[in-house]
């Protein structure tokens, strides 16, 4: 049996109080569950992720920021979608100390989606192949 990954802690007071190091680049991948909700709309999910790097705050900086020990993590956002685009309220970022960890939590993720997208919604039907308008010309 494999254990889910521990997401990392942050806003503990006994750490550091650290910022994003510059604007991490994210990227978005899109999943499409083949059902439909009640007005015909795919159900989907979009999984943001990046990497973010955290330094300490500095004396002459102003006291804002995030309480994290200082590093890398690796982060994913889930956003649930119709039709590709986003719907319903945004999700948690949620960190992780390596990539794999997080690879990890975001296959768990989208299980538990399909299997919500597959009770929830209907399948969605098999497009029709398009007929072949003009045989003769084919060779």
């Amino acid at each position: 049996m494999t254990t889910k990954p521990q997401p990392v802690p942050f806003g503990h007071l006994a750490l550091p109080l650290c910022r994003v190091d510059g604007d991490p680049a994210r990227t978005r991948d899109h999943h499409a569950f083949g059902h439909l909700d009640r007005f015909g709309r795919e159900l989907g999910a979009a999984i943001y992720t990046w990497a973010e790097t955290f330094r300490p705050v500095g004396p002459d900086e102003d006291p804002w920021g995030r309480r994290v020990e200082p590093g890398t993590y690796f982060t994913f956002r889930p956003q649930a979608t119709r039709d590709g685009a986003s719907y319903g309220p945004i999700q948690r970022d949620v960190r992780y100390a390596t990539e794999a960890d997080r690879d990890a939590a975001i296959r768990l993720y989208l299980d538990g989606a399909r299997k919500r997208a597959a009770k929830a919604g209907t399948p969605k039907p098999q497009a029709e192949p398009a007929p072949d308008l003009a045989p003769e010309l084919a060779t």
